[in-house]
């Protein structure tokens, strides 16, 4: 069984209300991040700027300033910015750890300190992508998913529920479908090449072309995940995570 039949009955209704806006449906997001700022790296520099009342650095302002305010971290206007009480907390930890910076290496160590933060504070953003990440792993392992990207960003944006209270995610992964194989992805891609020229089409399409531009900069949303990974494993003890982040390459 694949996606088409498992979906026949209420997805051409759901591309036909998609198709009626300009813009593809976000579905649950599996990180806070917007199109200007897709990871933490250029967090801390912002964030010290706004503690030291300095002007928000950087080009763009405007986008970014709301990127970061979509997050949470942030909070006014990107002319008179200030920190959030997550963002606060999040910038002394940052400090404590020596990773308010923008290395590389310590973008899973401050995704890790922005995640924990952000869901002790009951940050919805936050929970619904834990919420979210937490049924992904029910289906498959951390590595079959970081393994391809674009079924990442794919289940993101098809877990939206229209107005008729249908969400094609939620059908799939109650299906028993298998989300395993060569290229789980490339049904999807020929699906949308065999339907009729329209806007519904050029929906979808647009939906798979979001999907495989995002997936070629995830290097942010993967260092998220394993973030969620290892709150994941928080529960199995110590031992658990120290293996995960051994198996990831990572010092414990």
């Amino acid at each position: 069984m694949d996606p088409r039949t498992i979906l026949e009955n209420g997805f051409q209704r759901w591309l036909e209300e998609a198709a009626a806006s300009s813009n593809v449906p976000r579905g649950v997001p599996l990180d806070p991040y917007r199109s200007s700022l897709r990871n933490t790296k250029f967090y801390s520099e912002r964030l010290r700027a706004i503690a030291d009342h300095q002007p928000f650095p950087g080009d763009d302002p405007t986008q970014r300033f709301g990127d970061m305010r979509y997050a949470g971290v942030v909070e006014g206007t990107v002319a008179s910015p200030a920190l959030s009480p997550l963002g606060s907390v999040v910038l002394e930890r940052w400090d404590l750890l020596g990773v308010a910076d923008g290395e590389e290496p310590h973008e899973l160590a401050r995704a890790i300190v922005l995640l924990w933060a952000a869901v002790e504070r009951g940050i919805p953003l936050y929970q619904d992508a834990f919420a979210f990440w937490q049924e992904l792993r029910r289906l498959r392992s951390l590595e079959d998913w970081l393994g391809d990207m674009k079924y990442v960003y794919l289940a993101q944006h098809l877990n939206h529920t229209d107005a008729h209270g249908y969400n094609p995610w939620t059908v799939l992964s109650r299906s028993g479908l298998s989300f395993d194989g060569p290229d789980p992805y490339a049904v999807w891609t020929t699906w949308a090449s065999t339907m009729p020229q329209g806007p519904v089409r050029e929906k979808f399409v647009s939906i798979l072309n979001t999907v495989r531009s995002y997936a070629g900069r995830s290097a942010g949303r993967q260092a998220f995940c394993r973030a969620m990974e290892l709150m994941h494993l928080t529960p199995a003890g110590p031992a658990a995570l120290a293996e995960a982040l051994s198996n990831w390459g990572t010092v414990t």
